[in-house]
């Protein structure tokens, strides 16, 4: 079910005519910039040059103040402090994030706990409680979940442990747990950007504690400042991973946590999951499709706290095994991840219509730490919200995924009476649902999708312009590249090229087409070459722009992304 195209016509705006003549940008890329909301030449700048100067003051998050002040104390008097994570790479990267920080504070007396979904289920649940408990510590910080946690927290805090929630998932209208909270979604919180990921909060956590200590004549020689740079290579794999929106804030963090990415001493833990590839340049695409899958791939099978003990390595033997030991687990997901998308889709075959609004998939042969990958695939596939769900005893764990237009958070509240559990964002949830409740949750969610849905401009798969390869000059690429880095509300540019002109596709390498181009371009499509016979006369390609260098050369290299035949 491929989404048409929509290809955008370039025509002069007297908003892209300014963006040109002030910054030098080719018209191409001053659309582009025009249509993604830039609205003067100053924005502009400030897009292309992302400043660690452009972020937010952290104390403008509503609970910024209350936690700090507990951090310090919890720091001067010696508390044991336990760090609660989610089992993604969010999670993952927030809980490193914090332990490193506090053991460069000084505190001797830190843990963290990585709950296993198998065994706590997601987030700050009842048996996590238990399992923190178990730690004994005088002060508890969620990163990355517990906004939807209010008995758990105030089980806590009946048991006399301070607790720091911070979190950036919407809460329930219930409201929010008590104590000290910090999360851009929370009632009442004036923060200027709601998109920040989980580490994002953390990082902002970290930044806020920084400077209070700073006051106060806490840093010394034996105990120096932290660089808070340094961890911004956590901090972009967090954000870029959870995909969240890369504008405005995350744009600043990620392309600064990139940099920190690409330089020498890179975080042995990096460095390992990074050796399971090609040298190249690290981008958000490398994050997104290399390290994030690796990382996940612990909490989806196993056990998250992998993830954690491999970020925090200091040594590059350590990270080598643990990194090792993670690629066994992707391998085995990629394996579970395919048998169960087959599967998923005679299902939906069998029970689905063009006209149903969501689609909700049941299978006792799915494997709970799959369910989120196959969800997403198969929004990919139909372009609808998409629950699937794993069947244990006496109940269903669900994940669900969404697409532009259905608030997944939404559809879950109007929801919430059917379910025991549920959380998460508009798009990406989470649920557990008793198996007497199923048939109406099925029906229940349809209707919540269909009423909930803005009903907005169908999907479509856009591109930024229509090119002739033989005329793409190497400053249109070098300009493209400076919208990096790419990802949620700032998709990497993709153009219409038109067979005409071009000369028949060669195959290369292990099942890959190539065409040469006049100029000393070329166009790849990689693992295409059983498409050779749709690559004719009056096909059409749809294709994103970079470099190919090699040996000190240079030459425009346009990658094939899909191949239409003149039919469609």
């Amino acid at each position: 079910m491929s989404l048409p195209w929509k290809v955008h016509a370039h025509s002069p705006t007297p908003l892209g005519e300014s963006l040109s003549r002030s910054l030098g940008l080719h018209p191409i890329v001053a659309s582009i910039l025009e249509r993604r909301g830039i609205g003067s030449p100053e924005e502009a700048e400030r897009f292309l040059c992302p400043s660690l100067n452009h972020l937010h003051d952290p104390f403008l998050l509503k609970g910024m103040d209350a936690a700090v002040a507990a951090l310090d104390e919890a720091l001067r008097e010696g508390w044991r402090i336990v760090i609660s994570g989610d089992y993604d790479v969010d999670g993952i990267t927030s809980s490193t994030l914090l332990v490193q920080f506090l053991r460069d504070a000084g505190c001797r007396d830190v843990d963290v706990f990585i709950p296993n979904r198998f065994d706590h289920g997601y987030g700050l649940t009842p048996r996590t409680v238990e399992a923190l408990l178990e730690r004994k510590p005088q002060l508890i910080v969620t990163v990355d979940n517990g906004i939807t946690a209010v008995d758990e927290v105030a089980r806590l805090r009946a048991e006399g442990i301070a607790t720091i929630v911070t979190d950036h998932h919407l809460p329930r209208s219930a409201g929010v747990p008590a104590g000290i909270v910090v999360n851009p979604q929370q009632p009442g919180c004036g923060y200027p950007f709601k998109g920040i990921s989980g580490c994002g909060v953390a990082f902002k956590l970290v930044t806020a504690l920084r400077k209070r200590l700073r006051e106060a004549g806490w840093w010394s020689a034996e105990r120096p400042e932290p660089n808070l740079k340094a961890l911004l290579d956590l901090v972009a794999v967090g954000t870029v991973a959870d995909v969240s929106p890369l504008v405005q804030e995350n744009r600043v963090l990620v392309f600064h946590g990139l940099e920190v990415l690409n330089r020498s001493g890179l975080r042995p833990g990096f460095a390992a999951l990074l050796a399971y590839g090609r040298p190249e340049p690290v981008t958000a695409r490398t994050l997104a499709f290399r390290v994030a899958p690796r990382l996940n791939a612990a909490g989806r099978m196993s056990d998250g706290t992998l993830g954690v003990r491999l970020l925090l390595a200091g040594e590059t033997a350590e990270a080598v095994e643990l990194a090792g030991r993670l690629e066994e687990q992707n391998t085995a997901r990629r394996h579970k991840s395919a048998e169960m998308l087959e599967e998923a889709q005679g299902i939906v075959g069998a029970e689905a219509t063009a006209d149903d609004p969501g689609i909700v998939v049941k299978s006792g042969a799915f494997h709970e730490g799959v369910i989120g990958i196959t969800a997403a695939r198969l929004v990919e596939i139909y372009h609808r919200p998409v629950v699937v769900l794993a069947e244990n005893a006496d109940s269903f764990k669900g994940s669900a995924r969404s697409l532009p237009g259905v608030n997944l958070a939404a559809v879950f509240e109007a929801c919430a009476d059917l379910l025991s559990e549920h959380g998460g964002h508009a798009a990406a949830a989470g649920c557990r649902i008793p198996k007497e409740n199923l048939a109406a949750f099925r029906q229940r969610f349809a209707e919540a999708c269909a009423r909930l849905a803005d009903h907005a401009e169908p999907p479509a798969e856009e591109m930024d312009a229509t090119l002739d390869p033989a005329a793409i000059p190497p400053d249109l690429v070098e300009q493209l590249q400076r919208l990096e880095p790419f990802g949620q509300q700032n998709p990497e540019p993709s153009f219409l090229v038109e067979s005409h002109g071009l000369p028949e596709p060669r195959p290369f390498g292990r099942g890959h087409l190539k065409w040469p181009i006049n100029g000393g371009a070329e166009m790849v499509a990689w693992g295409a070459a059983e498409r050779a016979a749709d690559a004719t006369s009056g096909a059409r390609y749809r294709v994103r722009l970079g470099f190919n260098e090699y040996r000190g050369n240079r030459k425009v290299q346009l990658t094939v992304d899909e191949i239409r035949p003149p039919s469609e």
